[in-house]
């Protein structure tokens, strides 16, 4: 399952605005940035609060929020570059 990809993506704001990013294949598919998808906690989409605002995973609330693990493999998968 693809964990991350470049491209442009929009993210919604607290105040309700939506800002854009633009993640560039140099970056994402570095050796860096896919070592960095090593064992780390994953979640059930994106979590919200009671207020249905989508809220950040930190340390604080992982043992709350967190599903599982990533594996310790992550590469790029050439045929559809993404990181796996």
């Amino acid at each position: 399952m693809p964990i991350a990809r470049a491209g442009v993506f929009k993210y919604l704001k607290p105040d309700g605005t939506v800002r854009h990013k633009t993640e560039l294949p140099e970056d994402i598919l570095s050796d860096s940035t896919v070592a960095s998808a090593n064992n780390k906690p994953i979640t059930d989409n994106h979590p919200e609060n009671e207020a249905g605002q989508r809220i950040l995973v930190d340390k604080s609330n992982t043992n709350i929020l967190m599903k599982g693990l990533t594996a310790s493999n992550a590469h790029v998968d050439e045929a559809d570059g993404t990181v796996r």
